[in-house]
C-alpha cells in the first residue's frame, strides 16, 4: 500500500504475542529484513525503545525499595503488594483507590529517585509527560507512529489510552482489536471504557 515499515507501530500486552506477530509477519514478508523495520512490542517496551538510556529496577530490586519503604513508614504489608498497589497508582488509580497512603507511595517513589531509576510502569508515566510536555518530541513521535495498531485493547488502562490517543493524534491512523467481553484486568487498571467508547 506504499506504507513505509518504519510508519508502522504494532502494540501488544505480552512479549511472547509480540514474539508470535514478528514470525508471522517474517513468514508473510518472506524474511526478517521487512518486519524490523516495523516496531513490534509491548507497550513497556516501546517506551523503553523510546526512552533510550533509562536505569531501569528489576523486580527483585523493586522489591527491596518497597521493603524500605514499608520499613520507614512502618505499614505492615507485603512488598509485593505494595509494588502491585504503586502500580496501580502509575496507571491512574489514587493512593487510597490503591489501598496504601500516600505516604508510603512517597517513600517508595523516593527510594527509586534516590537511585536514579525507573521501574516498569515508569516507563509508561514518563512517556506520557514527555509526548505532553514536550511539543518537539510529540510531533516527532506523530510523524513516526502515522499508522498504530493495537491488540487486546479492553486491557488498556487509562495511561496506555493516553499513550496511543498521542501516537496517533496526527494521522488519526489507529486500529484496534478487542473485545469487551474478555475485560478482565480491571484489578490492575485495565478500563473496558476505552474500547466501549472507542
Amino acid at each position: 500500500q506504499g506504507v513505509r515499515p518504519e510508519e508502522i507501530t504494532a502494540v501488544t500486552f505480552t512479549n511472547q504475542a509480540a514474539a508470535e506477530m514478528r514470525q508471522r509477519l517474517c513468514k508473510q514478508l518472506g524474511g526478517k529484513r521487512a518486519a524490523a523495520r516495523l516496531t513490534i512490542g509491548t507497550f513497556h517496551a516501546i517506551c523503553l525503545g523510546l526512552l533510550g538510556n533509562v536505569k531501569l529496577v528489576s523486580r527483585g530490586e523493586a522489591l527491596e525499595l518497597a521493603a524500605d519503604a514499608l520499613q520507614a513508614v512502618q505499614q505492615k504489608i507485603s512488598p509485593a503488594k505494595l509494588l502491585q498497589a504503586v502500580s496501580r497508582v502509575k496507571n491512574g488509580a489514587s493512593a487510597e483507590q490503591a489501598g496504601i497512603s500516600p505516604e508510603l507511595y512517597e517513600a517508595y517513589q523516593n527510594r527509586l529517585n534516590q537511585l536514579g531509576a525507573l521501574d516498569f510502569d515508569d516507563l509508561l508515566g514518563n512517556m506520557l509527560r514527555l509526548l505532553k510536555q514536550n511539543r518537539e518530541a510529540r510531533e516527532y513521535y506523530a510523524d513516526r507512529f502515522r499508522y498504530v495498531l493495537v491488540d487486546e485493547y479492553q486491557d488498556t488502562n487509562r495511561v496506555q489510552y493516553e499513550l496511543v490517543k498521542l501516537f496517533s493524534s496526527k494521522w488519526g491512523n489507529l486500529f484496534v482489536v478487542g473485545d469487551d467481553d474478555q475485560s478482565i484486568y480491571a484489578w490492575r487498571g485495565a478500563d473496558v471504557r476505552n474500547i466501549l467508547d472507542f
